[in-house]
């Protein structure tokens, strides 16, 4: 399975008119079927549906009882897909299900969401536009992270059925041989007496390194992959792990690594669906 995030847009309306069509925007022959998830299917016009929402949302968050302060949302349109080899076939059933568990895996299930099935590349697909504005809350959802997060599902799912993608395989084999044990030290690092400069000394020992990342510091490793302070350290947040830290010059991290591993950092982020070569 090759999952494909694009970038996040302004217009229901506009990705409705691509998927729901032909590329040329002549007719809809590639639309297999359609689904509306938690919101009523009106066909076509379901965006509309989705669209009020994003403009009721100050009204939700009222009624929620919740705070109206931060900036209006811009882009609330996040739209993925999902492709399988060309040798499977999978049914409508089959990919309900998992378009479902990828929403869970990015913490989207709650949210309006409009699944499209294409038959117009040997590779079976489907589209999912997804709403980050909460129906019930108004927040808007994050998707920080939101490729990554579908590699994880999507070589989870390659692990249940058959593998395809054998380098990303490789890769998760060899990450989860090298960061366990160490992602184990560095808790027991923190937990320890040490002052600021002997835990940074102790960190170096085991092969990490503290840099500064997008919005916090965090821990690279020694093949280049990048940990979330936060999340590597249980009940820690970013306050008290900076306050720890504090008084240490920190190397920032080169362009284009804040996010992802230096593995990936050459790699371009997709943006539309396209045709794929698939492994044997």
């Amino acid at each position: 399975m090759i999952p494909k995030v694009s970038r996040c847009g302004r217009s229901f309306k506009g990705v409705f008119a691509y998927c729901m069509h032909n590329k040329d925007r002549k007719g809809s022959d590639r639309v297999v079927w359609s689904k509306a998830l938690n919101l009523p299917d009106l066909g076509k016009e379901t965006w509309r549906l989705m669209a009020h929402t994003v403009q009721t949302a100050e009204i939700l968050k009222r009624e929620h009882g919740a705070s109206r302060s931060g900036r209006k949302l811009e882009r609330p349109v996040f739209t993925y897909s999902l492709s399988w080899a060309p040798d499977q076939d999978p049914d409508q059933e089959h990919m309900e299900e998992v378009a479902l568990r990828s929403l869970k895996a990015l913490g989207l299930e709650n949210h309006e969401v409009w699944l499209v099935s294409h038959n117009d590349t040997e590779h079976p697909h489907l589209h999912l536009i997804v709403n980050r504005v909460g129906p019930l809350t108004g927040y808007a959802a994050s998707v920080d992270c939101a490729a990554k997060k579908l590699q994880k599902f999507a070589s989870d799912y390659e692990r249940e059925t058959k593998l395809y993608c054998l380098a990303r395989e490789e890769n998760r084999i060899q990450a989860e041989r090298l960061s366990p044990p160490r992602l184990a030290g560095l808790q027991s690092i923190w937990d320890g007496p040490l002052s600021r400069e002997d835990f940074l000394s102790a960190v170096q020992e085991i092969g990490f390194r503290i840099m500064n990342g997008r919005k916090r510091p965090v821990f690279v490793s020694p093949c280049g992959q990048v940990f979330n302070s936060t999340r590597v350290l249980k009940g820690v947040t970013a306050r008290q792990f900076r306050a720890r830290i504090g008084g240490l010059t920190l190397q920032s991290l080169p362009d284009g690594m804040n996010s992802l591993g230096s593995r990936q950092k050459f790699v371009p982020r997709p943006t539309s669906h396209a045709p794929f070569e698939w492994l044997s």
